[in-house]
């Protein structure tokens, strides 16, 4: 049963992706930690939370590599309509100090997340007891077919961050090439190519790391990374500040090569749900990525902010950072939505920061690629005692006319806990709600389902922060879609 399973996953990953029927899904997690020491602030401890998003049973089907270069699926199992299923490495064998995870399902197309713990996990997935925390949500097989190359938009190791790559090999049986290359910010004169490449042959199921500051020997470095391969991989990076007791976990983001062309348009847009602008202590800046070898001209326009847009001009292969604050200094307690808008397709990653809580969240702008999106875990606190997360959704209308969406909330085992909570969404703006504002019951962890009602393309993250652990207890989950998530090269006028 395991090599049936696994030739389809060879198959799927070789030609259309699994996720592209209506029924069934793959989702990678290209690390899953289990007791792992990389960075200052380990050892990381992972639990896996996977969301069925409709209203029918879905069987789930788990593999995770073994040392002789296949994928072995060890666990099955069903989930109930609108359902989450929370896992521990343990429960699935991932081994110390950790491991890529393929998940398969079918009955639905399942969303997951993974949130991380510092030290220790008290009471997972809940934040307390934890030293830090971070999280990400995981990458559809939509997003890794027909082996696209990988862009990370932010890498670093100034100002007392490192940044960890991991690059996996998701081929159910075949080693693959793959090549790292890091450019630096501001690159420029392109001619002058990247600053560090790692070539590589990587057996099926393994995962390289690289640890930025050691292979690079320097501080103060911030650049991007591009990843590339004859085969099927996927990518992540993992930014972490000891002395500020926080981390932040990014997917790269896919741009279409070999047998899938880029969409040719004249306007390429990804949408951030969620900016800040001395809200509450908290502020963002934008990280842009160009891969191309042609310049990009970029528009960051902000929509129902009241300030002017930020236009960034990015040489080939270069990177830029753009602080909101800089360009509205007198613009205070904003938090709303940006829009993206380039003539060449770009990666960008959103940072906020709350400098005195020692908060970080970081999320991937993303395009619109469908009019509903799976929110992969929620959370609103107990109304006493330690499990005090809190989640708030934000939601992007990704098109040009007004729409309403609808969100309900699930709990654990699929029972409806709140909603339809219905939100009125100018055209390219952005609505939000808050769980502690809700009718939802305290002490619930569960999903989220969001849906334009008129068919419009929407973008949305799940915002979840606890203040109450000793570091950064801030974490943000974006919502994939059953056309994937992680994409860019994709039109401003997405088809509905």
């Amino acid at each position: 049963m395991a090599i049936v399973l696994l030739l389809a996953v060879s198959a799927c990953f070789a030609t259309v992706p699994l996720a592209g029927a209506a029924d069934s899904g793959t989702v990678i997690l290209p690390w899953v930690p289990n007791n792992d020491p990389t960075g200052g602030l380990g050892p990381w401890y992972g639990r896996i939370e996977i969301q069925n998003p409709t209203a029918t049973l879905c069987s789930i089907h788990i593999s995770i590599p073994n040392d002789n270069g296949t994928w072995t699926e060890n666990t099955q199992f069903i989930i109930d309509p609108h359902g989450l299923s929370d896992l521990s490495p343990d429960d699935i064998d991932v081994p110390e100090p950790g491991s890529a995870v393929m998940i398969e399902s079918s009955g639905c197309e399942a969303a997951v997340a993974v949130k991380q713990a510092s030290k220790t996990y008290n009471d997972p997935p809940w934040s307390n007891g934890a030293y830090a925390v971070t999280g990400y949500t995981g990458i559809s097989g939509d997003d890794a077919a027909n082996a696209p190359e990988w862009i990370l938009p932010i890498v670093q190791t100034n100002n007392g961050w490192n940044s960890y790559i991991r690059v996996t090999n998701i081929e159910a049986f075949n080693a693959k090439l793959v090549t790292i290359q890091i450019f630096p910010y501001h690159n420029l004169s392109a001619d002058a190519g990247p600053v560090l490449t790692q070539t590589m042959s990587l057996a099926a199921g393994a995962t390289h790391t690289v640890d930025l500051l050691n292979a690079l020997g320097r501080t103060g470095f911030v650049g991007f990374a591009r990843v590339t391969s004859e085969g099927n991989v996927v990518a992540m990076v993992q930014r972490e500040k000891p002395e500020s007791q926080v981390a932040m976990i990014n997917m790269g983001s896919s741009l279409a090569t070999g047998e899938a062309t880029i969409q040719a348009v004249s306007t390429y847009q990804i949408e951030a749900p969620i900016v800040f602008n001395a809200y509450n202590g908290w502020n963002t800046g934008i990280n842009l990525a160009n891969p191309n070898n042609a310049v990009a001209t970029v528009t960051i326009s902000y929509p129902g902010a009241g300030r002017p847009d930020d236009n960034v001009t990015l040489q080939p292969y270069s990177s830029d950072y753009v602080y909101t604050p800089a360009n509205a200094a007198g613009q205070t307690g904003f938090t709303g939505n940006a829009v993206i808008y380039s003539d060449q397709p770009i990666g960008a990653i959103v940072d906020e920061v709350k400098y005195s809580t020692n908060d970080a969240i970081s999320y991937s702008a993303v395009p619109g690629l469908s009019s509903q999106v799976a929110v992969p875990l929620v959370f609103k606190q107990a109304q006493s005692g330690t499990r005090n997360d809190n989640s708030g959704i934000n939601v992007s209308n990704a098109s040009d006319r007004q729409t309403t969406v609808e969100i309900n909330i699930y709990d654990q085992p699929g029972t409806l806990a709140g909603g339809p909570y219905d939100l009125t969404i100018p055209a390219h703006s952005s609505n939000f709600i808050y769980l502690p504002s809700t009718v939802v019951a305290p002490d619930t962890m569960g999903t989220a389902i969001v849906t334009s009602l008129d068919g419009a393309p929407i973008v949305a993250v799940s915002n979840d922060v606890s203040y109450d652990i000793a570091g950064g207890g801030s974490t943000v989950f974006n919502a994939p879609s059953t056309a994937g998530l992680y994409q860019i090269g994709v039109g401003a006028t997405p088809a509905e």
